[in-house]
């Protein structure tokens, strides 16, 4: 019985760290736009959405690869029976001691959070909460790519919000960031205060894949309107009327001419250097990745169009099968 409970026991563990192994490997190489069709890798950059569960899962794999090679050890110079106990409390170790660190690290990136807010709240740029946190992203950060710490550390929002609060202080260290770490990092200080914002995907008319962005899109507190925030580079976007717009008010206009990017010194595409955004036609196809939700205008964005970097397919018919139940809308017809 105890052979027959061992050999059970003893796949299962074997079964869960070959799949915590290989989503481990699927989190930490797979790039954040790189959808390669199955909808299976979708959790590899919609991962990155929540905080901490690439390092939990990582450290989930680690330990139970340890504690399964322990196991063959002890079998070749022990009983089976002193093995099962072994794999039942190191089993349980394996998963509820990497939870435990997530959640301690929630608390203190929490924390960092918090005294960022404080800090900047001392010496604001704006009465806009929203704009103190994407400066201070935009001001301390270092946008590049391809650096040790871009590859270890850029998804770890603790790390990349500890970073750039040192280098506020004066350290000379900072954080490299592109735009989907700089969003998620401004996402997680409006966390903090309980503000609302969600990760906005926005698709380039040029190379959709290669080409396209990360903002950020966050409800303001005081206003209760929904604002588009840039961290990577500084920006806000108003319409005529010169109020701030939202990523449905962006996707809605025919053309981009009555828009103004800003930043809080200078409005204007050349002034805030934002001509890419022309360059790429943003927000005429926007994503909701949380709800596969797409907005797409109709008038700006050729919905025919067919992709080499989507092997040759149209947006649609590449996100219905790298995505599960998207939603698209289309506006402008």
């Amino acid at each position: 019985m105890i052979s027959r409970v061992y050999f059970f026991l003893f796949f299962i563990l074997s079964l869960v760290a070959l799949l915590l192994s290989l989503s481990a490997f699927i989190f930490r190489f797979e790039e954040f736009f790189a959808l390669t069709g199955p909808k299976f890798l979708q959790f590899g950059p919609l991962s990155l959405l929540f905080e901490g569960v690439e390092q939990t899962i990582r450290h989930i794999a680690i330990s139970l690869g340890i504690t399964l090679s322990v196991s063959v050890i002890i079998t070749l110079f022990t009983s089976k029976k002193i093995n099962l106990f072994f794999l039942m409390g190191a089993g349980f170790a394996c998963v509820f001691v990497p939870t435990g660190l997530m959640y301690q690290k929630h608390i203190e990136t929490n924390r960092i959070s918090h005294e960022i807010i404080q800090h900047i709240n001392q010496k604001p740029v704006s009465t806009n909460i929203l704009d103190n946190a994407r400066h201070f992203i935009a001001r301390n950060a270092s946008f590049q790519d391809s650096t040790v710490f871009y590859d270890r550390y850029a998804f770890d929002t603790g790390v990349v919000l500890k970073t750039l609060f040192q280098h506020e202080l004066g350290n000379e260290k900072t954080a490299d960031l592109l735009c989907g770490p700089s969003a998620l990092a401004m996402q997680r200080l409006l966390k903090s205060q309980n503000i609302d914002s969600r990760v906005i995907f926005l698709w380039s008319t040029e190379g959709l894949v290669d080409g396209s962005h990360v903002i950020l899109e966050a409800q303001n507190p005081n206003t209760g309107r929904w604002e588009a925030h840039d961290p990577m580079y500084n920006l806000f976007f108003t319409g005529p009327d010169g109020n701030r717009l939202s990523i449905a008010q962006l996707t809605q206009m025919e053309n981009m001419a009555s828009v103004k990017a800003c930043n809080n010194s200078s409005c204007g595409w050349a002034e805030t250097k934002a001509i890419p955004y022309l360059d790429h036609g943003y927000f005429a196809a926007i994503e909701y990745p949380q709800s596969h939700s797409f907005l797409l205008n109709s008038k700006r964005f050729d919905l025919s169009k067919k992709f080499p970097s989507l092997k040759d397919r149209t947006l649609e018919e590449y996100f219905r099968r790298a995505r599960a139940n998207p939603v698209f809308i289309e506006l402008g017809s």
